[in-house]
């Protein structure tokens, strides 16, 4: 059963900003690889506390995702960068 927690959806305004749309065959490795161009961002907003909508001049991508759980992943993220920076900072700390 798919999780439709995150549901995501991609508009293109046309297929030339879409770059690469890959999908795999191979029944060991299956997956998809979506990769294009929204082009100059023209709006980012959280419709209804539900769905982040990010606007380009090329398309518009959304995700379901509140603004709960967005705030908390992007909280892991950042701390997670502030101690992998801290971290690699100190290893240096006294070499010359």
């Amino acid at each position: 059963m798919i999780d439709k927690k995150y549901a995501f959806s991609i508009q293109l305004k046309s297929r030339e900003y879409l770059d690469i749309l890959a999908i795999d065959c191979d029944r060991r490795m299956r997956g998809v690889f979506i990769e294009g161009f929204l082009g100059e961002l023209v709006d980012i907003k959280l419709v209804e506390d539900a769905v982040l909508v990010i606007s380009g001049e090329n398309g518009t991508f959304r995700l379901d995702i509140n603004l709960k759980n967005l705030t908390s992943a992007l909280s892991k993220q950042s701390k997670k960068n502030e101690s992998e920076s801290s971290h690699s900072n100190n290893c240096c700390v006294g070499q010359k």
